[in-house]
Order: structure tokens, then sequence, then C-alpha cells
């Protein structure tokens, strides 16, 4: 097998197993938009920091401050 292939697999596994519980959070699934008070934090992720994705993701960050002005991103 060549080593990029088994360096992406194990990457996938050790992925797969953080990832795994974040799903169920025990969050409230019935967010009501109108009580936009309610949500404090908001992570972003992004894959990496090349130009195009930080391109594509300043507008959803400037929506998101002006929709929950009170939130830390």
């Amino acid at each position: 097998m060549d080593i990029l292939k088994l360096i992406n697999k194990h990457r996938r596994k050790v992925t797969q197993r953080i990832t795994r519980g974040l799903s169920k959070s025990n969050t409230n699934k019935n967010l009501n938009w109108d009580d936009l008070d309610q949500i404090k934090n908001i992570l972003i992720c992004r894959p990496n920091h090349r130009l195009g994705n930080l391109l594509l993701i300043i507008p959803f960050v400037l929506v998101i401050s002006i929709t929950i002005p009170d939130c830390k991103n």
C-alpha cells in the first residue's frame, strides 16, 4: 500500500473518532429563532487557510455577526 494512502486511511479513522459524538449533542434541537439572545458562542471551522476558503467564509461571518450581535465568533 502506498504511504500516502496509508496516511489518509489513518487520518480518516482519527477524524471519525474525534467527530463521532458531535451530532449527538444535548443542545436544544427546537431553537426558536425569535430567541437569538440564547446563542452566545458560535464555532466556525474552516479546513485550511487558503484564500478561496477565506473569501467564502467572510460573508457568512458578517451575516452571523449582524444576525446575532451578542455572540462571540
